[in-house]
């Protein structure tokens, strides 16, 4: 490249960026959608949009958009307006909803100095975790195959490298990854089946007289020292009879229906669907049960407690104290609850349809078919 080429590139870059900086709202979306960059629907492990109603923190690593370039991964020097006029070497130029910068390994017009850009060109920087995300991240971000990057492409991958390596967490949550939890003790109840589990033992006074034993794993004994003086604790399980959690969609429906939980449900007492997460169905993507029981008894590693509704062979994950003082909120609002009237009837109370298999109605139906022809008997032989 000759010098006046390189100078009229620079002089082009220049004036973009003057016109950059008096763009309305709606002209930057332009932009953005011009250089094939959609906050709104970003593919699995690619960042999150921040957006200005969240409140950002020194330090946070975050993907930059820049004209002329992908983009970029940079470090946030400054949150909020406050901490923007204690910077030494504030900006002149700064206007409202703007904060700074450092580029990892920045492109050399912007080598040493600090970026300046609007808050909504910010997404989250998340950890890539392995090479193949971290090959799939340049690939997305770069997009050589519509431009030529061979002047940045080595420095925009030591950039993303190096704030990979700062970075910790994984912010989007579609690309976080599973965990595995291994159960701490197993409870062991008079409840065998779905029906007999109380809905709400504290508000059940038959219920509150049955007692329940939470056994530990063997070498636990000391996770439960000084929890006996407590009168209340959270009993964090799984729901270990709620069935599978694959997604099984079904036609001409009006909710969103899988194997083992749906999207929307009718809870008992309600005649309308409801948001899975406002309800207490037992049946949830992860199956996880969280209930407060009374905590009567600590021997070694056995727990005796009572007012709760877990099933004989529940899995326990975990025990908490509970603390009246942080935990009791008696004048909480209960949500679409306050809204029923005379609640009705519970519609899914049916001791006949509720057993521990939850296929035992297609077992049935099967033992009722009719039983096939007998195969004929072989012929004689001479």
């Amino acid at each position: 490249m000759c010098a006046e080429d390189a100078a009229a590139i620079a002089e082009a870059m220049r004036v973009l960026s003057m016109t950059l900086e008096k763009d309305s709202e709606e002209e930057i979306d332009m932009h953005k959608t011009e250089l094939g960059y959609d906050t709104e629907n970003l593919p699995e492990g690619f960042g999150h949009p921040i957006g200005t109603e969240l409140k950002h923190a020194v330090g946070d690593l975050v993907w930059v958009m820049m004209q002329g370039y992908p983009t970029w991964p940079a470090e946030l020097l400054a949150a909020d307006s406050k901490e923007v006029a204690n910077m030494k070497h504030s900006s002149p130029k700064t206007k409202k909803n703007k904060i700074p910068c450092k580029l990892f390994h920045a492109p050399p017009e912007h080598d040493g100095t600090v970026y300046w850009t609007a808050t909504k060109n910010i997404q989250y920087f998340d950890r890539l975790p392995t090479q193949t995300d971290f090959d799939e991240c340049i690939k997305y971000r770069l997009m050589a195959d519509k431009y030529d990057v061979t002047s940045y492409e080595d420095r925009f991958r030591e950039a993303v490298h190096k704030a990979n390596c700062c970075a910790r967490t994984i912010l989007t949550p579609e690309a976080m990854p599973g965990y595995t939890v291994t159960p701490v003790g197993a409870a062991y109840t008079n409840f065998r089946a779905h029906y007999q589990a109380p809905r709400q033992p504290s508000a059940n006074d038959q219920v509150k007289k049955e007692l329940g034993v939470i056994v530990l794993r063997d070498g636990l004994e000391n996770l439960v020292r000084d929890l006996n003086k407590f009168d209340r604790i959270w009993v964090v399980f799984q729901f270990s009879f709620s069935g599978e959690t694959n997604r099984t969609k079904k036609k001409d429906s009006k909710a969103e229906f899988f194997n083992g939980w749906k999207a929307m449900i009718v809870p008992p007492r309600d005649t309308k669907l409801r948001g899975l997460f406002a309800t207490r169905s037992p049946h949830r993507p992860n199956s996880i049960g969280l209930s407060c029981c009374r905590l009567l008894d600590v021997s070694g590693r056995v727990l005796t407690i009572r007012d709760h509704d877990l099933l004989h062979g529940t899995p326990i994950l975990d025990i908490k104290p509970y603390l009246p003082f942080c935990d009791s909120h008696p004048d909480s609002n209960h949500g679409w609850v306050d809204d029923l009237e005379a609640p009705g009837p519970d519609h899914r109370w049916n001791e006949k349809q509720y057993t521990v298999h939850r296929q035992a109605k297609g077992h049935s139906e099967s033992s009722s078919a009719p039983a096939p022809a007998p195969a004929p008997a072989p012929a004689p032989t001479s």
